[in-house]
């Protein structure tokens, strides 16, 4: 089966040594270890008390995308329940070949965030067909006015 892939060689290499998975495999586990990435969290928020900076949530959001429209409509909440700085980033799908069947996507998408709005007392309009805009800058800002929700009044900031 190997032989209709071809190896890319360096650290993507598809067989790599046994010492080469031994030591992975070793850090790894020690990255993911509970213990510490516990203690990492406790350096970091300390470092953060230091500084006197808030607690800071970066949100993602891509607008022509159902969970996105979502999870908007649950920034005000978060904001309102914990002492947080929000920053709001419009960001683009997935392009290229690293994006399988992305009308497909984007329609399981949308019938998806339909069904489950009600249920986390959410509204989703229910649309089969996707918000069309052009592409990069102008594509994000066309599909920014097709689609009809706005992030909350001073809770976040769009950058």
């Amino acid at each position: 089966m190997s032989e209709q892939f071809k190896d890319q060689g360096g650290v993507a290499t598809m067989d790599p040594s046994h010492l080469t998975r031994w030591l992975t495999s070793r850090l790894m586990t020690r990255l993911s270890d509970a213990a510490a990435v516990a203690a990492r969290h406790r350096k970091a928020e300390q470092a953060r008390i230091k500084a006197a900076a808030p607690h800071r949530v970066e949100y993602f959001h891509q607008v022509d995308e159902g969970y996105s429209y979502l999870a908007a409509q649950m920034l005000e909440r978060l904001a309102a329940r914990y002492d947080i700085e929000l920053h709001c980033h419009l960001v683009r799908g997935q392009e290229g070949k690293n994006a399988p069947e992305p009308e497909l996507l984007a329609q399981l998408a949308r019938a998806d965030s339909h069904e489950i709005a009600p249920g986390y007392g959410l509204s989703f309009p229910n649309h089969p067909e996707r918000a069309r805009g052009g592409s990069g800058r102008d594509g994000v800002a066309d599909s920014c006015r097709a689609v009809p929700f706005r992030f909350p009044q001073g809770g976040c900031e769009c950058e």
